[in-house]
């Protein structure tokens, strides 16, 4: 008698045993399973980052041999062929890792006198790179310029209304004639 209840006892126990180690079994497939996500979730991404550095890296060398002529052009004095290299250096790659091409094209704007433009330039720099303190420079020295460009053209406007006052004003009729 003992016998079987010793046995039915055991059963019980194996039942609940059996239970136990069927959850845990399901728990470490499901842990696994989320493990063999995760890592196929981190492969992919470790994937996407790589192949766009790789696109942003031929992009660069790409617009590079451009950037090198467009400074060339630059240090000898012939900023319209610089800006004409630096153009195509940031059509091949407009993005942040051009900043020295819109540099280099607003420094060529800015030697030819064309402040409007080399102020535009200028900001996409600083825009594009907030940390390169030339830029911000080369900003405040550009719109110093244009500010002393207005107040020449201010003053001669001005110089001309003083010797040719009937070309500006007309003087009123007198009524006591």
């Amino acid at each position: 008698m003992e016998i079987k209840k010793y046995f039915k006892e055991f059963r019980k126990k194996l039942s609940v045993l059996k239970k136990i180690i069927y959850i845990t079994f399901k728990k470490m497939i499901y842990i696994a399973g989320v493990g063999v996500f995760v890592m196929i979730f981190l492969c992919g991404a470790i994937w996407v980052v790589s192949h766009r550095a790789r696109q942003q890296q031929e992009r660069q060398s790409a617009s590079f041999p451009h950037f090198l002529c467009g400074a060339r052009y630059c240090k000898e004095k012939q900023y319209n062929k610089g800006i004409k290299e630096f153009q195509e250096a940031i059509e091949i790659n407009p993005g942040r890792g051009n900043a020295d091409a819109y540099y280099g094209l607003a420094y060529a704007y800015r030697e030819l006198g064309q402040y409007e433009k080399a102020i535009k330039y200028y900001r996409i720099v600083v825009g594009l790179n907030p940390y390169d303190a030339r830029a911000y420079v080369e900003l405040g020295l550009v719109l110093d310029k244009q500010q002393q460009q207005n107040n020449k053209k201010v003053k001669e406007i001005t110089e001309k209304t003083i010797q040719f006052p009937n070309i500006y004003f007309k003087e009123p009729e007198r009524e006591d004639k």
